[in-house]
């Protein structure tokens, strides 16, 4: 689904496949950023990066 555009033009949005809410999967599993600016009100990417910090996940 998209939501936005960020300062460079690339699209922001949100993916899902059979349910599964694919932004926080990847950001819990160090695999994606989450840029507050552009997800302000999402409270399960912030809980999704606070897990990967947890657990020593990193940015790949």
């Amino acid at each position: 689904m998209f939501v936005d555009k960020d300062r460079y033009g690339r699209l922001v949005g949100k993916a899902y496949s059979k349910g599964v809410y694919l932004n926080e999967l990847m950001v819990r599993e160090g695999y994606s950023w989450w840029y507050r600016d552009y997800a302000k009100n999402e409270i399960a990417l912030e809980m999704a990066e606070k897990a990967a910090r947890k657990n020593k996940k990193e940015i790949r």
